[in-house]
């Protein structure tokens, strides 16, 4: 849950404790007649009626239902294994920081089909691989060789430029999957809190619960139905709803 809706929770908490702080106060007649003794509640009965005028909520464990929400855990391990799989495209480029720009495209182009690759294929990558080892070895050797002849210290610029270049395209596309990667989350979540929000409502509603706070910000107090509000989720839809024809409605 983000911190906008953390903070409305707060709000309501707050609101909440101080409902609680109001003593409930005794009306009188406009000639100032007093409550008659027999309505009036004795010491033993007075903390019993506050007890019973406090309202009772419930709490749930957001971080426990991410744990335990079966359909979110399946989406984070899907982007986990997208990322997991742009990781190691991006580390696989990363053995062709050498080559020219148009390789450098050739050989992004190549890594980007599915497995297996043709046998040109992997002759390509194997050539240009081949190329850009032999201009790093050379390249380290230039870098390691502070007295470099003016013709060795051309060469040795124009490697560090080609590297420099494919770094920054690394970069690039290193943010492009980022990017790409918030989508997919916001999209996931987008998805799935409507689910949630509505597994919480209709848990409190079942328990006659008025008010639901987070559990990470109440200090004391609340009945916990976290496992309710999973079992809910995890059997697809709110417990209890039917669809018009009067069975239970499946699917999510």
């Amino acid at each position: 849950m983000g911190t906008r809706s953390r903070a409305t929770i707060v709000s309501l908490l707050v609101a909440a404790l101080f409902c609680w702080a109001v003593p409930a106060t005794v009306a009188q007649d406009n000639e100032g007649t007093e409550t008659p003794a027999e309505e009036t509640a004795t010491p033993a009965e007075q903390p019993a009626a506050a007890d019973a005028q406090r309202p009772v909520f419930a709490v749930v464990d957001l971080d426990r239902i991410q744990q335990d929400y079966k359909e979110l855990r399946t989406r984070q391990q899907d982007l986990e294994n997208w990322l997991a799989g742009r990781r190691g495209y991006l580390d696989e480029l990363g053995n062709f920081t050498f080559v020219s720009s148009k390789d450098f495209e050739s050989v992004a182009a190549i890594l980007r089909k599915s497995a297996p690759l043709s046998e040109e294929d992997k002759k390509r990558v194997a050539e240009l691989r081949e190329i850009s080892d032999a201009k790093d070895k050379r390249y380290r050797e230039l870098l390691a060789n502070p007295q470099r002849t003016p013709q060795e210290e051309e060469e040795y610029n124009s490697l560090y430029e080609i590297y420099e270049a494919r770094q920054q395209e690394l970069d690039e596309l290193g943010a492009q999957f980022a990017t790409e990667l918030q989508g997919m989350r916001q999209k996931a979540i987008s998805m799935l809190m409507p689910k949630v929000k509505n597994a919480i409502e209709a848990e409190a509603k079942a328990q006659n619960f008025d008010y639901v706070f987070d559990a990470a910000i109440v200090f004391f107090g609340g009945v916990d139905i976290t496992d309710s509000v999973v079992a809910r989720l995890n059997a697809g839809q709110p417990a209890g709803e039917e669809t018009e024809g009067g069975g239970q409605e499946g699917g999510q």
